[in-house]
């Protein structure tokens, strides 16, 4: 059955990477791989060392650093474009991540473009 887990662990990864701004839910990714929802999450944490949870949560705050450095997105817009509806909730969880608030990683980089040589 190992390798049955592997194969879903694979799978559920590669749809979080394609789907993390669409609501996802546990049971959805159970339902996936038919897996219950519990061995799924005892399996991924086993297999990639991190939870569901912790993962899509990277998977989102490294797509909206992306939004952010870009400079074409505000910090509410970056926040929706991940799949965040509640931007208080984001900010909380971009600064647990990035040891930042939003607001503040957009400006260091569109201060960066700014400076004078």
């Amino acid at each position: 059955d190992t390798n049955k887990t592997e194969t879903a662990v694979k799978i559920v990864k590669n749809y979080i990477d394609e789907h993390f701004q669409e609501p996802i839910t546990l049971e959805d990714l159970g339902k996936l791989v038919y897996l219950s929802s519990g061995y799924l999450a005892k399996s991924f944490k086993k297999a990639t060392g991190t939870s569901l949870g912790n993962y899509m949560i990277d998977c989102r705050i490294n797509y909206a650093k992306t939004l952010l450095m870009s400079g074409d997105y505000s910090v509410s817009q970056a926040a929706s474009m991940v799949g965040y509806d509640n931007f208080t909730y984001f900010s909380r969880i971009f600064k647990s991540k990035t040891g930042m608030s939003p607001k503040d990683y957009k400006n260091s980089f569109s201060s960066q473009c700014t400076k004078e040589p």
